[in-house]
C-alpha cells in the first residue's frame, strides 16, 4: 500500500455503499487534499466500501396489497406493482426476485398481485 510505504499510519473501517464498488475507498481522514503535508508516523483513516449492503426478501405471500408493500418497505426496499389480474382481488402472490433470495438494500422488488 503507498501511504504505508510513504510511512503513514493507516487505519481502516468499513461501510455499505451503493455507489463506491466494493473494496474501493469511501472517504479518508485527513482528506487526499493536494496542498496538504503529512509526516512519517501520522494516521491516515480509510472507510472501504463492502459495496451495497444485502437483504433477504420477504415472503409476502397472502398479504393484503398495502400489507405487502409496507413488509417490503420495512425491509429497505422500493416496490413496483405488477397486477395484471382481470379481477384484481387485492392479495400478493409473490415477488421478482422471490422470497428469501438477497438483494441490495434500496433495489426494487416487483409485487405480484392478483
Amino acid at each position: 500500500m503507498e501511504l504505508t510505504e510513504a510511512g503513514f499510519v493507516v487505519a481502516t473501517s468499513e461501510d455499505y455503499s451503493t455507489v463506491v464498488p466494493q473494496g474501493s475507498v469511501i472517504a479518508q481522514d485527513p482528506d487526499g487534499c493536494g496542498s496538504c503535508t503529512g509526516s512519517k508516523g501520522d494516521v491516515i483513516s480509510l472507510v472501504i466500501s463492502l459495496g451495497p449492503q444485502m437483504v433477504e426478501i420477504p415472503d409476502v405471500r397472502g398479504k393484503s396489497r398495502n400489507d405487502a408493500m409496507a413488509t417490503l418497505r420495512n425491509a429497505g426496499f422500493t416496490v413496483s406493482v405488477d397486477s395484471s389480474a382481470a379481477l384484481p382481488l387485492g392479495y400478493a402472490t409473490g415477488t421478482s426476485p422471490a422470497a428469501g433470495e438477497m438483494a441490495a438494500m434500496g433495489s426494487t422488488i416487483t409485487l405480484h398481485i392478483v
